[in-house]
């Protein structure tokens, strides 16, 4: 009887470990993600269209104009990423076609460990009324973003239909154009090495922490 006991107890406390250990492996998972995420949430912010003209708070409205005459490539100050206009996209989310190129982009966490992030992220900005901008990333097949440096050293990244909604409360629009600020909600898959993480609010937290 004692076996049996004892049996039981070593048993128990290897499924106890176990899913310890799991419970580490999503949390690090997690954290990983939320870093990926965060090189969408950077391209964006060097965005500033003039995608919405006026905006309203009190009516809920949003005058968009002709999305034809947006055009050009934007460049940060190091060249280390480069965002191209393509076409805009009619229809009942109106929007632009956004193609980020990263090259040695540096990833800041804040916590002053170097991270480099280089790739393609293919975006569609558009907006859903009565106030909120939303941005759809994904990375073109077989091209995921590579990483060098602190935790997703050697990691690869793809987006798959990555959502982030903002709302335009917080979203500055100054000079008619846009620049993105705190996001709201998250949807979407995220593949680390091809292993998929579902993105959620959770994560979500944890990329705005890095902010």
């Amino acid at each position: 009887m004692k076996k049996v006991i004892l049996g039981i107890s070593i048993l128990l406390s290897l499924l106890y470990a176990g899913s310890c250990d799991n419970s580490k492996d999503e949390s690090a998972d997690k954290q990983k993600a939320a870093a990926a995420l965060k090189v969408v949430n950077d391209s964006v912010s060097f965005v500033s269209v003039p995608l919405i003209t006026t905006y309203s708070k009190s009516e809920g409205t949003i005058v968009v104009p002709d999305l034809g005459s947006l055009n050009g490539t934007i460049e940060n100050n190091e060249k280390t990423l480069s965002i191209k206009f393509g076409s805009p996209v009619q229809g009942e989310l109106p929007g632009i076609l956004l193609t980020a190129t990263l090259s040695d982009f540096s990833l800041d966490l804040k916590d002053g460990t170097e991270r480099m992030v280089s790739g393609i992220i293919e975006i569609y900005l558009t907006f859903e009324l009565p106030g909120s901008i939303v941005v759809v990333a994904n990375t073109p097949e077989d091209q995921p973003l590579q990483f060098t440096g602190g935790e997703l050293d050697g990691k690869l990244a793809a987006f798959e239909n990555v959502k982030i909604i903002y709302d335009v409360n917080a979203i500055s629009s100054q000079d008619n154009g846009i620049s993105a600020g705190l996001p709201a909600a998250v949807s979407g898959t995220l593949y680390l090495n091809g292993l998929p993480v579902y993105l959620d609010s959770e994560i979500l937290d944890l990329m705005i922490a890095m902010l």
